[in-house]
């Protein structure tokens, strides 16, 4: 599909610093013209999580260092709008992906 990008936020950037999702990226062998790996500040994209996608994100309090977050891809179209949200631990994930996309 045209006009399509993909991007990732990490959700614990003390440990996916830019150097490592470099690695990452170039590892996972994604396509620099459709792919954005971002990291930042916790606090801002924890913020950003519960505010703009209304999903929750925290750090475990069984497991130290473990972050809980949620599972799903939300899919923005050109203007912004939320126009999906599928959750990726589905096998049937990436065709409900494409079918949402398809739709736009």
């Amino acid at each position: 599909l045209k006009n399509i990008q993909y991007v990732a936020i990490s959700v614990d950037p003390e440990n996916d610093r830019p150097v490592v999702l470099k690695k990452y990226f170039k590892k996972m062998k994604f396509n620099k013209k459709t792919w954005t790996l971002l990291t930042g500040n916790r606090t801002e994209i924890y913020k950003f999580a519960r505010e703009t996608l209304m999903s929750e994100v925290f750090e475990s309090i069984k497991n130290k260092g473990e972050i809980a977050h949620s599972e799903q891809f939300y899919i923005f179209d050109q203007n912004r709008k939320l126009r999906g949200m599928i959750k990726g631990t589905r096998k049937d994930a990436p065709e409900n992906v494409f079918k949402v996309v398809s739709a736009l």
